[in-house]
């Protein structure tokens, strides 16, 4: 049976009896996790391995906070650039606020790809593009111009180094427009890794803001 028949026609029995407890919907694996779940938790699809919840529906805190963040911006916000993001919590997101930016989507695993297009295919005024790349690659065949960059990138629960490199963030900076806006979700390993990304985000797009959900970080500055 195709996976979009599990996680999309999903019985309102179901619905009903994920508010007391979860359901996992569909299970796979892929070349890049051994092990990937979707589970309808109080009527919201999450993602999830046997390590992490890579994605949580409209309740995907990183992407919350980021949005109450820029709450002011969302108006000017027209091109979105995603470098990972699940099942695109954050597109799910700004749909329920009303706002349909056309948003390109970067993701390495070509099933999470799969299931994200399935899942936000479902909301017709929702305009996305998606790339299966490693987003390194992605980000230096890119040619437009973004009022937002999200990099929410990890390899478990584990932020990639080269996502804090300088080169990777002077390349996420030159992709922006003027005045754009970056975000970064973060996930401290050690104390030093982690003092050398605020001194690199800074050095690469300047001032910028942290707000601090306990071990996750999002790191947001506005260039220009």
């Amino acid at each position: 049976m195709p996976f979009s028949n599990h996680i999309l026609n999903i019985p309102a029995y179901k619905r009903i009896l994920s508010y007391l407890f979860p359901f996992t919907l569909y299970r796979t694996q892929s070349e890049y996790n051994a092990c990937l779940e979707v589970i309808l938790h109080q009527n919201r699809l999450q993602l999830a391995t046997n390590e992490v919840l890579y994605s949580d529906g409209n309740k995907y805190l990183p992407a919350i906070e980021a949005m109450k963040a820029i709450r002011s911006q969302l108006p000017h916000i027209h091109k979105v650039l995603m470098l990972g993001g699940g099942m695109g919590s954050l597109v799910t997101i700004l749909a329920e606020a009303g706002y349909y930016p056309e948003i390109t989507l970067v993701e390495i695993d070509p099933v999470v790809l799969q299931l994200s297009e399935a899942i936000l295919g479902r909301d017709k005024n929702i305009n996305l593009k998606t790339i299966c790349a490693d987003v390194r690659q992605a980000i230096e065949q890119l040619t437009h111009q973004y009022d937002l960059i999200f990099i929410d990138v990890f390899e478990s629960h584990i932020v990639p180094d080269f996502v804090t490199y300088p080169h990777f963030l002077s390349q996420c900076k030159a992709l922006l427009n003027d005045k754009g806006i970056v975000l970064m979700n973060y996930f401290i390993a050690t104390a030093p890794k982690w003092d050398s990304l605020l001194t690199t985000f800074e050095a690469t797009f300047g001032k910028f803001t942290l707000i601090n959900k306990g071990a996750n970080k999002i790191l947001w500055s506005r260039v220009g």
